[in-house]
């Protein structure tokens, strides 16, 4: 999985993740993952373990972990969108909005930012703030007017 030239390590990941159940498994995975991802030089491999790491967190269960995870590695808006959408699940809307917002404000560019727009115009409809919910839909559309 680790010197996967043809994009499988996405293949592998779920395979194991698919047949892990016990928490014996999970640790053997943590543990492989992390001495992989202190071996690794290359930054997409790194990503990739990171990535899985995350996904054997989330589960296994071990919700403290996997919100380290998601926290440390706040660089895209996909990584925004997921760490709102955990705040979300919890009940937290007020989080999920900060969240999802900081994401927007800090976003790398103007493209792939299409699901993180959606989701906070959704949250910022559903608690009835209108104005931050024009905000958001002029600089979506700004970006985005198709």
């Amino acid at each position: 999985m680790n010197n996967s030239e043809y994009g499988e390590e996405s293949d592998f990941s779920e395979l194991l993740l698919t047949i892990s159940n016990k928490p014996q498994d999970y640790d053997l995975l943590i543990t492989e993952i992390k001495k992989l991802i202190e071996e690794t030089t290359d930054e997409y491999d790194k990503g990739s373990l990171q990535e899985f790491l995350i996904n054997v967190y989330g589960k296994s269960g071990r919700a403290q972990e996997y919100l380290k995870e998601i926290e440390n590695k706040l660089e895209w808006s996909d990584d925004y969108l997921r760490l709102s959408e955990y705040w979300m699940e919890k009940d937290n809307i007020k989080k999920a909005i900060e969240i999802a917002q900081t994401g927007i404000d800090k976003r790398k560019n103007s493209w792939g930012n299409e699901e993180l727009f959606r989701f906070l115009e959704e949250l910022y409809k559903k608690e009835g703030v209108e104005e931050k919910l024009l905000e958001i839909c002029i600089l979506h559309f700004s970006e985005e007017s198709s």
